[in-house]
């Protein structure tokens, strides 16, 4: 199960995108998983066959690919500012995209007008 402490250290543990994409963790994508998701490499993309034509996360650009890691039962590839969660066993896909909560003083100022 991914809990926030997992994407919280996915996050923390690749924060840039690697020197090369010789530094990525392929194994962990192309060790059965690949099989279940239909993966491919074209032309320096990532193509996940088990998403939707029409989704943004369907081609990942290699270079922009901040890690990849396997999990118990998911491979995370970690991008700057998501999350993708391939399932080692299924076709499923899970995104986790970052929620940016506006500053402490910024709520304020919106609840203050409100009141108003």
């Amino acid at each position: 199960m991914i809990t926030k402490e997992i994407v919280k250290e996915l996050y923390r543990r690749y924060p840039k995108r690697v020197e090369s994409i010789d530094y990525l963790n392929m194994t962990a994508l192309f060790s059965g998983v690949d099989e279940v998701h239909g993966l491919k490499i074209v032309e320096q993309k990532l193509e996940i066959g088990s998403i939707d034509e029409r989704s943004p996360f369907k081609r990942l650009n290699l270079r922009f690919i901040h890690g990849i890691e396997s999990l118990d039962n998911e491979v995370a590839i970690v991008l700057g500012t998501s999350i993708v969660f391939l399932s080692k066993r299924e076709p499923e896909v899970r995104v986790h995209l970052p929620i940016k909560k506006e500053p402490f003083w910024r709520r304020m100022l919106q609840k203050l007008k409100i009141l108003r």
